[in-house]
């Protein structure tokens, strides 16, 4: 998949909640490959409900890089 994001990213616009797993991947693999995020947020303090260490520090890395909360 990445590999197929990296061809011809200009344009390319991921949506996702940054949850724990496929979604963080797939977030990060927008971003590395020069596209933009969008981020849709279950509810108020989404980050709060996360569990472990982990997770929270995944959901923060990709704010301020192409990202629209």
């Amino acid at each position: 998949m990445f590999g197929e994001l990296t061809e011809d990213s200009h344009g390319l616009l991921g949506v996702s909640c940054i949850a724990p797993g496929a979604d963080s991947l797939f977030a990060e693999a927008v971003l590395a490959s020069g596209g933009e995020l969008a981020v849709v947020l279950h509810f108020h303090d989404y980050r709060r409900s996360l569990h472990g260490a982990e997770h929270r520090a995944r959901f923060d890395r990709p704010a301020g890089v192409g990202v629209r909360w």
